[in-house]
């Protein structure tokens, strides 16, 4: 997120860099020269990325009024001296404000983990193993169980604890193939508990999975849970396996 943001300031900063005159309104069908069709199309660009990292913007819905103005106010500058803000402390206040907004999440998260995992621990077949992990068989295996240094196949839903999917290659359509030296401990730990043929569930906290970090659309400080089959320990690889993300 804060690669986005510095990103879209960097953006801004070019722009406030550069003089610029104030232009009558002006759309798609009134274009008339190359020059116009790439600012449209530069426009354009800025705008719809710019749209989409607003989308996951933390904390509050933006306000888009105080946005647009300081956006015409760089475009219209002198140079970026002049501004009323500037470009070093409007990245500082972006900065400022990420960081608040990502530490009230990780408190939040935090405490929703320890309600989960409170009550998920008292729920019949539950084993709470000494790192932290919860595991749960579904069904018991009978072939091989894996090592630290196994390669597995496996089917997998991984969920956030309010249900939300952010991983599963069910919904792929095939298992996946890896090494557990390169997966989170949690999960390494609870296939191992496992044997060939094996289903179980897991809940992972945040220490044994991506702590304080963010990884894709999974949130800083998340216990998260998988439905897991172990297919295959050591199965035949395909010439690129593909690697998940530690």
């Amino acid at each position: 997120m804060k690669k986005q943001l510095m990103t879209a300031v960097s953006v801004l900063a070019l722009l406030a860099s550069t003089s610029c005159q104030k232009q009558s309104s002006m759309s798609s069908k009134n274009l008339k020269t190359d020059v116009d069709s790439v600012s449209y199309a530069l426009g354009i660009n800025v705008g719809d990325g710019l749209k989409h990292d607003l989308e996951r913007f933390p904390g509050d819905t933006i306000n888009k009024a105080a946005l647009i103005a300081g956006f015409t106010e760089a475009m219209n500058a002198a140079d970026a001296e002049s501004l009323p803000m500037s470009i070093d402390d409007a990245r500082n206040v972006m900065q400022e404000y990420v960081t608040k907004v990502r530490d009230i999440q990780i408190k939040k998260n935090r405490a929703e983990e320890e309600t989960f995992l409170e009550a998920n621990k008292s729920k019949e077949g539950v084993q709470v193993t000494t790192s932290g992990l919860h595991f749960k068989s579904i069904v018991e295996g009978s072939g091989k169980q894996a090592s630290d240094s196994s390669f597995v196949k496996v089917n997998y839903t991984g969920k956030l604890i309010d249900g939300t999917v952010f991983d599963s290659s069910i919904e792929r359509g095939e298992p996946a193939i890896f090494n557990l030296r390169g997966v989170i401990p949690g999960f390494a730990e609870g296939i191992k508990m496992m044997k060939e043929g094996g289903k179980a569930e897991l809940a992972i906290p945040a220490r044994l999975a991506y702590g304080d970090g963010e990884a894709g659309s999974i949130p800083p400080a998340s216990c998260i849970t998988f439905e897991v089959e172990l297919v295959e320990v050591d199965p035949e690889l395909p010439k690129r396996p593909g690697m998940p993300r530690r």
